[in-house]
């Protein structure tokens, strides 16, 4: 006899074979392929019994074993999948796939000494899924981020071009952004 597996569209994977002599009770033991789950909720048997026209087919229901990656954690090729130890991650989990840093630099150029720069990151977050039978990648939406407002420091006898850099909402569609103050004189009485 044998267990078979059966995944969702009705394929059958590789199955472990049963044995045992007539009238002789035989243990299920499934041995799911890698990269596979059982399908919760079924009733397998533990045991069957031998009997003279052979060991009943244990028929068990499995899926796609699914691994979420996090960016805190990204993976490379190197690695090991869980549930699949034959198999190693895909391309597509590391560091920069589930990781994106969006700048804005803002340039103030106070008169009579060097710009300075200050330097606003927006750190966006996704995680990815990987199908542990057949590789495929999946990602959840980036997280938003945002820059911080910035209120430019004054200057006696200078007025700003802007007194304020407003803080701004960052998407995974925002592109990185410089601004640059900048200081006229002040017409003095």
């Amino acid at each position: 006899g044998q267990i078979v597996y059966v995944d969702k569209g009705g394929q059958t994977i590789p199955s472990t074979p049963l044995t045992g002599k007539t009238g002789e009770t035989v243990k299920v033991v499934p041995q799911i392929p890698g990269g596979y789950k059982i399908v919760p909720g079924q009733q397998i048997p533990t045991t069957v019994t031998a009997t003279a026209e052979g060991i009943p087919t244990v028929t068990v229901q499995v899926e796609h074993a699914m691994t979420t990656v996090q960016p805190t954690d990204p993976k490379t090729p190197a690695d090991t999948l869980p549930d699949n130890p034959g198999k190693k991650y895909p391309s597509g989990v590391d560091e920069t796939d589930l990781n994106k840093t969006i700048v804005r630099t803002i340039i103030v150029h106070t008169p009579g000494e060097a710009p300075s720069t200050v330097r606003q990151e927006a750190k966006l977050t996704r995680t990815a899924t990987v199908d542990e039978v057949n590789g495929n990648v999946t990602y959840s939406d980036w997280n938003n981020g945002s820059w911080d407002k910035y209120n430019v420091p004054t200057v006696p006898g200078y007025t700003p071009s802007t007194n304020v850099v407003e803080s701004a909402n960052v998407t995974s569609e925002t592109q990185p952004a410089t601004v640059d103050v900048t200081y006229t004189s002040t017409a003095q009485t």
